[in-house]
């Protein structure tokens, strides 16, 4: 994502001359610490307004979560015109960039925060890196207030930055840890793939579902299965070529510390679908370089295949009629992130592509990704039409290598419920899974 310039600062270095600034606040300022944040950070709305009435913060009403947040860091430091910030690092070529709103989808705003280079080069920042700093006001001639220094970064301590080995330099090892989805009460989908196609730390997944079905109503039952089964996990989600009440319908279904959500909406041109891509994986290495388990859903590699097409400059070579080879390299350089690292951490990806339409685009960029699939669960229409609920193939939904992740009498008993399930018609296929789980038919 290219960075919106900062006008040509009066001080060549407002970092190193924040101090001087009589509208900032007076250095040093005491540090945020790591523990002290997540803390916070852990708490709903209701309870960060009730720790801020406790603690005598005004106006805490009338503030929202993450505005309460940084209102109480400031209260508790006790500095005149102290403000705190927090936000995703947009990084651009030449050096410097700018804190993103999560809560903006990272969209370049008003009230972006400037990071000086050498911020970055001391820190060794990366695009993707979730900061937390005090800030000082812009000056005269300047668009953006500036960072002052990195309290917080991802979650730890800003001085572990310097020690984490970067994700492109991380060992990928084979997906040998069990991710579970929620068992009782989650939805028919997250229990069905949990039986026939169990997921690992590090797998590459594919959701085959049918155009114009409900693929957000699906993330959604998927990733508060998962966030209910395996807490610890941290989940993503791009999503690319959305309706904007769908994404309103997501952020309040998921909202929470440990999930975060970026979209572009369907109007939005295909250079931002494309950024918003790339900064939702650069979000998630980040992640994975702080020692985290990471699961990404991404709606979907049809749609960043289709705007790499028109976004990216033409190779001269098409795979099929309105795909350039060039546009779906963007889609498997993204499938290809997963991994589980040998030095800790792992990035799980679940991607939903277009399937079953008349399609050439669909169609290949389908068969360009299924073949480096760890896991593929197909969806057909429950009934004709857009907007379409969905239903899960489970003859065709499957794991491959499913002896690592499970032990081996699980393995065998997979294997055997597979052989009965490819006896049996569709529908007596789908009806005994239903069975098997404890609920009758949809």
């Amino acid at each position: 994502m290219t960075p919106v310039e900062q006008s040509t600062p009066t001080d060549p270095d407002p970092f190193a001359r924040a101090a001087h600034d009589e509208a900032a606040p007076p250095r040093p300022v005491p540090p945020v610490a790591a523990a002290e944040f997540r803390a916070l950070q852990a708490r709903d709305r209701a309870g960060l307004r009730g720790l801020a009435e406790a603690e005598g913060l005004p106006a805490a009403a009338d503030l929202g979560r993450d505005e309460l947040l940084l209102a109480l860091l400031a209260h508790r430091r006790q500095l005149p015109g102290l403000r705190y910030a927090s936000g995703v690092l947009d990084l651009a070529p030449d050096g410097y960039g700018f804190l993103r709103a999560a809560a903006r989808d990272c969209l370049p705003g008003p009230d972006d925060v400037y990071v000086t280079p050498g911020q970055v080069r001391h820190l060794h920042l990366r695009h993707g890196n979730e900061l937390l700093g005090p800030v000082r006001p812009a000056r005269p001639g300047e668009q953006h207030a500036t960072l002052l220094h990195v309290d917080v970064a991802d979650g730890a301590d800003a001085a572990d930055l310097r020690t984490r080995a970067p994700f492109g330099s991380r060992v990928p090892i084979l997906p040998t840890r069990r991710l579970r989805l929620a068992p009782g009460p989650a939805p028919f989908a997250a229990r069905a793939i949990d039986l026939l196609a169990p997921w690992a730390r590090g797998h590459r997944v594919l959701l085959a579902c049918p155009a114009g079905a409900d693929r957000t109503g699906l993330l959604r039952e998927l990733a508060a299965a998962l966030g209910a089964a395996e807490p610890e996990v941290h989940v993503l989600l791009g999503l690319l070529d959305q309706e904007p009440e769908r994404l309103t319908e997501l952020r309040r279904a998921l909202a929470g510390p440990r999930c975060e959500l970026a979209a572009a909406t369907f109007d939005a041109p295909p250079g931002r679908q494309l950024a918003l891509a790339e900064l939702a994986l650069a979000r998630a290495e980040r992640l994975v370089e702080a020692g985290r388990d990471v699961v990404l859903f991404v709606d979907s590699l049809t749609a960043l295949a289709r705007a790499g097409h028109l976004a990216l400059p033409p190779t001269g070579r098409q795979l099929c009629a309105g795909l350039d080879a060039g546009a779906v390299l963007r889609s498997k350089r993204a499938f290809a992130r997963a991994r589980q690292c040998e030095e800790g951490g792992s990035l799980t990806l679940v991607a939903t592509v277009i399937a079953g339409g008349d399609s050439g685009v669909d169609r290949m960029v389908r068969a360009e990704l299924r073949q480096h699939a760890n896991s593929e669960a197909v969806f057909v229409a429950a009934a004709a039409g857009p907007g379409a609920g969905l239903l899960l193939d489970v003859q065709r939904t499957a794991t491959r290598a499913e002896d690592l992740p499970l032990p081996a009498d699980a393995c065998a008993g997979l294997q055997r419920r597979r052989e009965r399930l490819l006896a049996l018609a569709p529908d007596a296929a789908r009806a005994a899974v239903e069975s098997e789980l404890g609920r009758g038919p949809a």
